[in-house]
């Protein structure tokens, strides 16, 4: 056997396998055209498109090949944009999978209120907490909607609309041969208020303001950037304590505000006033006098967090620190090194 020839084998075993999976699915259920999508599933739990093939009204049936090992999701879409079924199916290095996808169309309808008054128009968003498929349904007028749909499990929704300045987020399960009505009443809690410079008094745009709920053992987390006037607006805050905490990076970080809201008293308004303290320009370079871009600069005073601002391109930022008291700077660069 000549040389060349036993290289050539050699080098044929040593070479990976290519991929030899495949995945032969028949659809029942439904006699619309379908578009059916292949997702992979990577480390981080994302789904990542692999392929799409769209059927005709008469195929129910459809092929996937040389797929690599892993977990897969079929997707199967209808004309609705509601239409929309999710399996997952694990793939071997050289299995040949086939599976039947049974759609079992049902009707989700409900209504969204606002303290038992009707919202209106708006959008409300379900997503899939396994598949992560995306369903978005219009509300009509009244606040309420009916739509075709397909899936069933754990998800959660994203309410919005001109009665919400911010948006409310909840988990629903559907199950069941009929799931539903999903009627969503959002508690009536409104904390608002607006946020202004205690030298100038002028408004404090485009600082984040975030709002802790304590309910029972649990904390429920929401923020909201204030607007060219400087407001804030959460609605749909459920009765509780709350801890709302401000975050400016031209002005000094006030104490947490903590108040709670009642049945009885469910709105809170607050009208802050922030201190800018002194403002002091610094640049952030490293060990070979490069600028550092986007470095954490705190300032704490007596143990205690003052401000915190983000360096630009030039590693430049403007640090807002109290007027009349000893600050310490502490630096952390993206890397994750201190200075």
């Amino acid at each position: 056997m000549s040389l060349l020839l036993i290289l050539m084998m050699l080098a044929a075993e040593a070479a990976p396998a290519a991929p030899a999976g495949s995945i032969d699915a028949t659809i029942r259920g439904t006699t619309k055209p379908l578009v059916v999508q292949l997702l992979f599933r990577d480390g981080a739990d994302n789904w990542n498109a692999v392929s799409q093939k769209s059927l005709p009204a008469e195929t129910r049936r459809v092929r996937f090949e040389d797929l690599d090992a892993g977990v897969y999701q079929i997707l199967v879409r209808g004309p609705a944009a509601t239409e929309q079924l999710a399996t997952k199916i694990v793939v071997g290095r050289t299995d040949a999978r086939r599976t039947t996808i049974t759609i079992e169309p049902f009707v989700l309808a409900g209504h969204v209120t606002l303290g038992g008054t009707s919202i209106g128009a708006g959008g409300l968003l379900l997503k899939h907490r396994e598949f992560h498929s995306r369903s978005e349904i219009l509300l009509e007028p009244e606040g309420t909607f009916s739509v075709p749909f397909w899936q069933r499990g754990t998800f959660s929704y994203n309410l919005r609309g001109p009665a919400l300045p911010t948006d409310y987020s909840q988990v629903a399960e559907l199950e069941g041969p009929s799931p539903g009505p999903l009627n969503i009443d959002l508690p009536d809690g409104r904390v608002r208020g607006i946020l202004r410079d205690a030298k100038s008094d002028r408004p404090v745009p485009g600082a984040t303001v975030a709002l802790q709920t304590n309910i029972d053992d649990r904390e429920e987390h929401v923020r909201l950037t204030t607007d060219p006037e400087g407001r804030f607006d959460f609605v749909g805050i459920k009765p509780g304590k709350h801890i709302v905490r401000i975050y400016a990076p031209q002005h000094l970080e006030p104490d947490p505000i903590t108040f709670e809201l009642m049945d009885a008293a469910p709105l809170r308004e607050l009208d802050l006033s922030l201190d800018p303290g002194r403002s002091v320009p610094i640049v952030i370079i490293d060990k070979e006098y490069d600028p550092v871009a986007n470095a954490k600069v705190f300032v704490v005073t007596d143990s205690k967090l003052r401000a915190r601002v983000t360096t630009d391109e030039d590693g430049r930022a403007d640090v807002p620190v109290p007027d009349r008291e000893p600050a310490t700077l502490l630096v952390i660069a993206e890397e994750g090194r201190s200075r």
